[in-house]
C-alpha cells in the first residue's frame, strides 16, 4: 500500500480541477481558499511538487479503505470494485476537470439496462462522522460528488462515511443536481481560466453557489407497515421494469415487420413511424463564449417535492 504521491501523479491532480478542489474554487471548503489552491496549481506547474507525504487523515482514509469497502459490500450485499487511482478521468465538456472515484457499484436491472455508480469513501474523525449523522453529507463534500457526477454522467454517487472507532457506516446516494453542477462548473471554469492567464483569484470568492439545506439524521422506518410498503414498492418498481422490457422487444419486433412502411395496421393496433426535426435548444455555454450574459433571462421555478427510493442490496 503506498502510502507517498510521485511528483508525477500530484502533478496530474493539480493541474486540473478534481472532486476536492471543486468546493475550495466555489468556497465552501474550511481547509483551503481558492487563492492558496491557486499558489499550489502554480507551484506544481512550475515544477516545484515534490513527493507527497500524507497527513494523519489521508493516512487514516488510505488505511482503511479496503475494510471500508467490504464492510460496505456487506451491507449492501453487492461487489464494490475498486478504481485505480492511477486512472484518471475526464470529460470532453469539461476539460478544465478531472475525478478519481474510490469505486463502482454495477447495478443491473434485468439485461436491458444496467447503470454504473460511483462510490465515494470517506473516514473522518468520529467527531465529524457524528455531525453527517446529525446533520447530513458537509457542503463541500456535496459538492465534490456533484463534480465526480459531472465527469461520469451517472445520476447518483453511493457515498459512505466510516466511523474508525465503531466501525459503523452511514451510506447514502447522493444524486445529481443538474443546476448545481452547471453553476459549479462555470466557476471552476472561470478559475481555470485565470490560473491559465496568472490571474490570481481573490481570497474570498466573488459569488457563492447555491446549496441544498442539509439537515435531519437517517429517519429508519420499521414494523410490518414500513415492511409491507417497501416491498410493494420494491416489486412495483421490478413489474414496471419488466414490462418496459417487454414493450421495447415487441417495439423492435414491430418495427422490423414493418420493413420501410411508415404506418402498418396489426391485430388491435396501428403503428407509425415518424420522423421529427430535433428539439430546438439554447446553448448556453457558447451564448457565455461569446460574451452574452445568461443569467437576466433565468428563471427559477417554484419549490418542488420530490420522492426517490434507492434499492439496498440486489
Amino acid at each position: 500500500m503506498n502510502l507517498r504521491r510521485s511528483p508525477e501523479w500530484i502533478q496530474k491532480q493539480l493541474l486540473t480541477v478534481g472532486a476536492s478542489a471543486a468546493g475550495i474554487v466555489a468556497g465552501e471548503s474550511p481547509y483551503q481558499t481558492a487563492a492558496e489552491l491557486y499558489d499550489v496549481m502554480l507551484a506544481a506547474d512550475s515544477g516545484f511538487s515534490t513527493e507527497k507525504m500524507l497527513n494523519d487523515d489521508m493516512r487514516r482514509g488510505i488505511l482503511t479503505e479496503p475494510l471500508h469497502r467490504q464492510i460496505l459490500e456487506d451491507e449492501l450485499k453487492i461487489k464494490v470494485h475498486e478504481h485505480d487511482q492511477e486512472t484518471f478521468l475526464y470529460s470532453e465538456s469539461y476539460p478544465w476537470a478531472h475525478a478519481l472515484p474510490d469505486g463502482w457499484l454495477y447495478l443491473t436491472a434485468g439485461e436491458a439496462s444496467a447503470e454504473t455508480i460511483p462510490v465515494q469513501l470517506k473516514c473522518p474523525r468520529p467527531r465529524a462522522w457524528h455531525e453527517i449523522k446529525l446533520k447530513g453529507v458537509h457542503g463541500h463534500w456535496w459538492l465534490g460528488s456533484q463534480h465526480v457526477l459531472a465527469i461520469t454522467g451517472a445520476p447518483y454517487e453511493h457515498f459512505s462515511v466510516l466511523n474508525v472507532e465503531t466501525m459503523r457506516l452511514i451510506h447514502f446516494p447522493v444524486y445529481r443536481d443538474d443546476k448545481a453542477i452547471a453553476h459549479l462548473m462555470q466557476i471552476e471554469q472561470a478559475f481555470y481560466e485565470s490560473f491559465q492567464s496568472r490571474k490570481r483569484p481573490p481570497e474570498a470568492p466573488a459569488e457563492k453557489i447555491d446549496m441544498p439545506i442539509f439537515t435531519g439524521e437517517l429517519l429508519m422506518l420499521e414494523g410490518p407497515e414500513a415492511l409491507n410498503a417497501a416491498s410493494t414498492f420494491i416489486e412495483a418498481r421490478a413489474i414496471k421494469r419488466d414490462a418496459e422490457d417487454l414493450e421495447d422487444a415487441a417495439k423492435k419486433k414491430i418495427e422490423t415487420l414493418m420493413g420501410d412502411a411508415r404506418a402498418a395496421e396489426l391485430p388491435g393496433l396501428r403503428a407509425y413511424r415518424l420522423l421529427h426535426d430535433g428539439r430546438l435548444t439554447l446553448d448556453k455555454q457558447a451564448m457565455v463564449g461569446a460574451g452574452i450574459d445568461i443569467k437576466p433571462f433565468e428563471r427559477r421555478g417554484k419549490p418542488y417535492r420530490e420522492f426517490r427510493a434507492y434499492r439496498l442490496g440486489k
